[in-house]
């Protein structure tokens, strides 16, 4: 029915629209107010604009005028922080013991200061303020007087500094943080405190083309990757609310508590290249080790393989300790913290996990699982840093990453044989080669010597490995071994840092021939070629004695010449049954040869295979064994 309107009802309609047009002005203005809070947010956090453009002026501005003068070394570090993880904050005071360790007096001495920082207050211990020049994250300090080569100075400093500013770009992916759920600081990329000198490559541009380093580069005295040089000795002294744990490099000498803090304070026993400062709401599982600790703190209920972790922390202390040197250290720790970032980072004594990078993983079900365990690969690996990258850093240039985490994953691949037994090994062998030949681009691949950080990961990491562990073979266990731990004992005080060259040069005196070795060292770091095996004409007959004629033709289609093994077997190798047979020979192949082999054997092969105990890198190893 048609509605009868009085004589105002176009004034109700307009308090009506009046009101509806204020909501709908509030809807739209809320989430632009919103989205213009966010935005802004991203653009001044440290993923954003301001943080590019601060790194950006920070290479502009100081890397011409201090990349070519030696920065001021630090003999200990003195910090006393004041935690805040619910501000995202930390307000710290602390003394550099610093000295001149190059050989001109030094007049000024800079450090970075990381985008978090506020201005850094610089004193001396008569309390009088140096000039100071602000530079883009670069505060130069003036001495009151030129300090002489060998000489040292205590500079004071305080400052205050939130991380991470802002907000991320699209969440998560930072490997340091300060926040509620965790704390990781840590002197890499000098987000924690002032670092001497320039930081490598921050703010640079994308070179074009890589670096051309000279032939004979790595003779030249050479700084360190990614650590500070020489060693230093540090206390720190640190305050955080009660709620939290709080762990850093060394060991505990004190700890006291008031109704709502915790003030601990962690002491060097020997000194270290690196420093982290870690908390967290953790729970502690700790094991006596050799009259110190090995400890996992961690999500109380995270605790799925805690006790793999200590046996694996026990089992890498006492073998890598035998195979590469003492370890100097008195504890061991590994911490968790939020999966911000995959990954774990080996600081000296206190190594940092995130929780799915070892603690969420499934627990092995059997003795074949364990080897693949990823709790057990991470935490060998990054043990095995405490040897290379702590107390033997690498030399910044081509293929020095092999120093560092090439010998890391070898280290784990012979510590899985001791754990897990000899076909653990092989498993674990067979998955490096597997990255390496699924991540690899013939295209641009380049021999190990040539390999460079933050570009050829799958090769430093996979075939830097492979290669140790087929030097290893050549050498000899004893033998290698013996040259590691030698090569950690010339190499760990050290200015000049080694070059990949100056590990395969120390270890070839330990070679029975010195020929032979240099032809391994050629074709396994020096090259990028590789062998291949297919198997042809398979043929078997039983002879009239009940024996089997085996003769199959076996070639090399890749591109690098081999020495292996080739077997043909019957049964399965590492069952328990003891239905096991196999025979073998020793073929050497060049690139497209053929060899024609045979076998009288007793029992009914089943399979031909091609190193079977995975000693030789090789492509398409599903090919190289065949089925009789």
């Amino acid at each position: 029915p048609r509605r009868d309107y009085d004589g105002a009802w176009w004034a109700h309609s307009a308090r009506i629209l009046k009101r509806n047009a204020v909501g709908a002005l509030g809807l739209i203005a809320l989430p632009l107010a919103l989205g213009g809070t966010l935005a802004y947010q991203v653009r001044t956090g440290f993923q954003g604009q301001a943080a590019e453009d601060w790194a950006t002026a920070y290479w502009k501005a100081n890397y011409d005028v201090w990349s070519d003068i030696p920065p001021p070394t630090v003999a200990h570090v003195d910090l006393r922080s004041d935690l805040q993880p619910a501000d995202r904050r930390l307000d710290a005071t602390g003394t550099y013991t610093v000295v001149n360790g190059s050989n001109a007096p030094m007049a000024q001495v800079p450090f970075t200061n990381g985008y978090g920082f506020s201005e850094v207050a610089w004193s001396l211990d008569a309390g009088a303020s140096p000039p100071v020049e602000r530079r883009p994250g670069l505060d130069v300090v003036t001495l009151p007087a030129p300090l002489v080569p060998g000489d040292s100075i205590a500079l004071n400093f305080a400052y205050a500094l939130t991380y991470p500013r802002g907000i991320t770009r699209k969440g998560g992916g930072t490997a340091h943080f300060l926040l509620p759920e965790g704390v990781l600081l840590s002197t890499y990329r000098g987000e924690f405190v002032p670092i001497p000198g320039l930081i490598e490559g921050l703010g640079a541009p994308e070179p074009a083309e890589p670096r051309v380093y000279p032939d004979g580069w790595w003779q030249d005295s050479l700084a360190t990757l990614d650590a500070l040089a020489p060693p230093f000795t540090a206390s720190l002294e640190v305050r955080a609310p009660r709620a939290y744990t709080v762990t850093s490099a060394g060991v505990r000498t004190d700890s006291t508590a008031d109704a709502t803090h915790t003030t601990v304070v962690w002491e060097t026993d020997h000194p270290v290249r690196a420093l982290n400062l870690m908390a967290g709401k953790w729970d502690e599982a700790a094991r006596p080790y050799d009259g110190g600790t090995n400890a996992v703190y961690h999500h109380p209920s995270h605790r799925y393989n805690i006790e793999a972790m200590l046996d694996a922390m026990a089992l890498a202390r006492t073998h890598y300790s035998d195979w590469f040197g003492p370890y100097p250290w008195r504890d061991l720790r590994i911490n968790e913290f939020p999966d911000l970032q995959t990954n774990a980072t080996a600081f000296p004594v206190n190594i940092s996990m995130s929780e799915s990078a070892g603690f969420l993983t499934r627990p092995p079900g059997n003795a074949d699982q364990a080897a693949a365990n990823l709790a057990f690969i991470v935490t060998v690996h990054e043990i095995a840093h405490m040897w290379w990258g702590h107390i033997v850093a690498a030399a910044q240039g081509p293929g020095t990453g092999v120093i560092v985490e090439g010998i890391a994953d070898y280290a784990t691949l012979l510590l899985s044989e001791e754990a897990f037994g000899e076909a653990a090994r092989i498993a674990c062998a067979e998955r490096l080669e597997a990255r390496f030949l699924r991540g690899r681009r013939a295209a641009t691949a380049v021999p190990l010597v040539d390999t460079r950080e933050g570009r050829d990961e799958v090769a430093i990491y996979n075939q830097g490995a492979w290669a140790l562990w087929m030097l290893h073979n050549h050498l000899g266990r004893d033998a290698m071994f013996a040259g590691l731990r030698a090569f950690v004992a010339a190499r760990r005080d050290s200015r000049d840092a080694p070059a990949l060259q100056d590990l395969l040069a120390d270890l070839r005196p330990y070679a029975a021939d010195s020929t032979a070795y240099d032809e391994g060292v050629a074709a396994w770091f020096e090259s990028m070629a590789l062998p291949a095996f297919a198997w042809t004409e398979v043929e078997i007959e039983q002879t009239f004695r009940g024996r089997y004629q085996l003769t199959a033709t076996l070639e090399n289609t890749g591109d690098g010449s081999a020495t292996v093994v080739v077997a043909a077997t019957s049964g399965n190798r590492f069952a328990d049954d003891g239905d096991y047979a196999e025979a073998r020979q020793t073929v050497t192949l060049a690139p497209g040869a053929s060899q024609r082999l045979s076998w009288t054997l007793r029992t009914l092969p089943e399979h031909l295979v091609v190193d079977p105990d995975a000693r030789v890198l090789m492509r398409d190893r599903d090919q190289a064994k065949a089925d009789v």
